[in-house]
């Protein structure tokens, strides 16, 4: 589920494990995100499709999908 967080000037989308998001700068596909990994960088975000593929990217990497978005991946994509 996402959340922000509201302030003057720090307002921020924070994404938890189970939201759908879209990998943007790399493949604009619809995944699932899964495992959040804390290192010396931040937090790096890992993001599985139906077909196998994950893929590990950053904050500035993903948003919130959307039904414009390609979802042909995910068990939502099979349903259309």
């Amino acid at each position: 589920m996402l959340r922000e967080y509201e302030g003057t000037t720090n307002e921020r989308t924070t994404f938890e494990p189970g939201d759908m998001v879209v990998v943007h700068t790399l493949n604009d596909l619809v995944g699932e995100l899964g495992k959040l990994c804390y290192d010396e960088d931040g937090i790096s975000y890992r993001v599985f499709y139906t077909d196998g593929a994950c893929e590990w990217c950053e904050y500035e990497d993903l948003r919130e999908a959307n039904d414009l978005d390609d979802w042909s991946l995910t068990e939502r994509g099979e349903m259309f």
